[in-house]
Order: C-alpha cells, then sequence, then structure tokens
C-alpha cells in the first residue's frame, strides 16, 4: 500500500510483487539508501521508481515458471506457482532441518508424486536437489562469516558428514571449502 500511495495509485492495479527471496547487490542498496534519504517529491518518486524497476528485473525469471505452472488459465497457474513458492521459500529457510517429501507436498496440498513432478516440471530441479543448493549456500555464507570449524559448518548447514558436504561444496563451487575460507580471511 504504501508504495500505492507513493506513486500515486491505488494498491489494487498495477503487478504485484511474488513472493521470492533475494540477496540484494551493491545497486539495490544503493538505490535504498537513496530512497531513505529522498526529502522531496521528485527525489522520492524517482527512486521509488528506480526500486521498482530493479524488482521488476529480479522478478522476471519468477513469470516463466509461472508459465510452466500446470493449468489452463493464467489464474490457476498463478495459484500453483504460488503454492510452490510457499514451499520453496519455507526451504531456504529451513535448509538446515531434515525435511522430508511427504512434509513438503503437504504443505503443497499435493500428493507426494504430484508434488514431485511439478515442482520439476515449474523450477527444473528437483526438491531434493534445490534444498542441497540452499545448504551449500549457506554454509558458503558460514565459511566467510563465521570462525566455526568446516565439520561444525557441514553438520549446521545439514549434511551429515564433512566428507558429503566437501565433496558437493567442491564440486558446486570449484573450491575446497578450506580454500573459501582462506580466500574469505584474506580478503577480510
Amino acid at each position: 500500500r504504501a508504495w500505492g500511495r507513493l506513486l500515486g495509485t491505488p494498491p489494487t492495479s498495477g503487478p504485484k510483487l511474488l513472493p521470492e527471496l533475494y540477496h540484494p547487490d551493491r545497486d539495490l542498496r544503493r538505490e535504498a539508501v537513496v530512497l531513505a534519504r529522498a526529502t522531496t517529491a521528485p527525489e522520492l518518486e524517482s527512486a521509488v521508481y528506480a526500486i521498482a524497476d530493479r524488482l521488476a528485473s529480479l522478478q522476471s525469471p519468477l513469470y516463466a515458471a509461472i508459465a510452466r505452472c500446470p493449468g489452463r488459465t493464467y489464474a490457476r497457474r498463478l495459484q500453483v506457482f504460488l503454492r510452490l513458492q510457499r514451499v520453496r521459500n519455507f526451504m531456504s529457510a529451513c535448509c538446515d532441518r531434515e525435511i522430508d517429501n511427504d512434509a513438503l507436498a503437504r504443505m503443497a496440498n499435493y500428493s507426494p508424486c504430484h508434488f514431485l513432478r511439478t515442482f520439476n516440471t515449474v523450477y527444473q530441479e528437483t526438491p531434493h536437489a534445490y534444498l542441497v543448493d540452499q545448504r551449500l549456500q549457506r554454509a558458503r555464507r558460514l565459511l566467510n562469516t563465521s570462525d566455526l570449524a568446516v565439520t561444525e559448518i557441514a553438520l549446521a548447514s545439514g549434511f551429515e558428514n564433512r566428507s558429503a558436504f566437501s565433496r558437493l561444496f567442491h564440486r558446486r563451487f570449484g573450491v575446497t571449502a578450506c580454500e573459501t575460507r582462506q580466500r574469505g580471511t584474506a580478503a577480510a
């Protein structure tokens, strides 16, 4: 509603933001600072439009996922997408937990087989592959920001042992976890 008031449009008109988690890049953070510091109406309007354009560009890949959703109408495909996106965001937030496919299917109100098939069709990867990728991304952030041992990071990220974590980490990022830690400390 605040965006609508700032832009002078009613809150029901215009495109709606789709639920997705983003890691803001430097340019988006700068635009947010410009918005926070805006004092006049033209500055405020310019900053809001700049952020809205950036968010629209971040959201564009989601529309391709909606097009891959099953359903005859756009409204039905959007409904399917929102159900799957709720599960995907839960997996991103709780990637360190042990999550089974049956629980994810219940969250999306699908049978387990239909959930796996639909998730794979929409996101072009299985829920397990997405979960492992989220765990690896979390481990990479922890390697760069914490002083925990690599084994502790593996366990905190949801991996059962260090060897499986190390193998997957090297395959995904092309460097070992220890090399990532060394690069992070050297950059700091």
